[in-house]
C-alpha cells in the first residue's frame, strides 16, 4: 500500500519493493519469525526433558526477535494479530484475533523475562555461535538486547 509513497525516499544504493509494503497482519516479518518460535515450540514438544533443556537458548532468541519485529510493527499499525497468529500448521487458525497493545505488552515483558532467565542460567545448549548471525552465540549480548527490549516497551507503557 505504501510502494508509490516509497519512491519518494528510495536510497542512493537500492529499493527493496517488501520493506514498504504493509499487510493485513501489519507486517510479515513479526509473524514469520512467530511461525518459527511456534515450530520450535512443536519439536521441542516432541523432545525429552533433556533436550528440551539443551534447546532453550534457540527458543529464547526467537522470542527475543519476535518480541523486537512485533514491538515495531505495533508502533505503526496499533493492535496486531500475535497470540493466535502462525501457528495454523499446528492446529491453530488461519483467521487470528487482534490483540490489544496493552495486553501484548505484558505477554511481551514476561517472554523477556523468561528469556534473561534463560540466557543467564542455562547451561549445556546447543547454541552454535557460527549459526548465530547477531551475536555469535554470546548469550549474555542476547541478555542485552532482552533488556533493551523491556526498556523500550516501558517507554510505550509510560506514555
Amino acid at each position: 500500500m505504501l510502494t508509490a509513497w516509497a519512491q519518494l525516499a528510495v536510497p542512493t544504493g537500492s529499493f527493496i519493493e517488501s520493506s514498504a509494503l504493509t499487510t493485513v497482519t501489519g507486517g510479515v516479518n513479526y509473524v514469520k519469525t512467530l511461525k518459527l518460535a511456534h515450530e520450535i515450540s512443536y519439536l521441542r514438544s516432541n523432545m525429552s526433558e533433556g533436550e528440551t533443556a539443551k534447546h532453550a537458548a534457540t527458543a529464547a532468541c526467537v522470542d527475543v526477535i519476535t518480541a523486537y519485529l512485533a514491538v515495531g510493527s505495533s508502533d505503526i499499525n496499533g493492535d496486531i494479530q500475535f497470540t493466535e497468529a502462525g501457528n495454523a500448521l499446528h492446529g491453530g487458525t488461519l483467521t487470528p484475533a487482534y490483540d490489544r497493545i496493552a495486553d501484548l505488552y505484558n505477554l511481551w515483558l514476561n517472554q523477556l523475562n523468561a528469556a534473561i532467565t534463560t540466557f543467564t542460567t542455562a547451561s549445556d545448549q546447543i547454541f552454535l555461535g557460527n549459526q548465530d548471525i547477531v551475536y555469535q552465540g554470546d548469550l549474555k549480548k542476547w541478555a542485552k538486547l532482552a533488556n533493551f527490549m523491556k526498556l523500550r516497551i516501558a517507554a510505550r507503557l509510560i506514555s
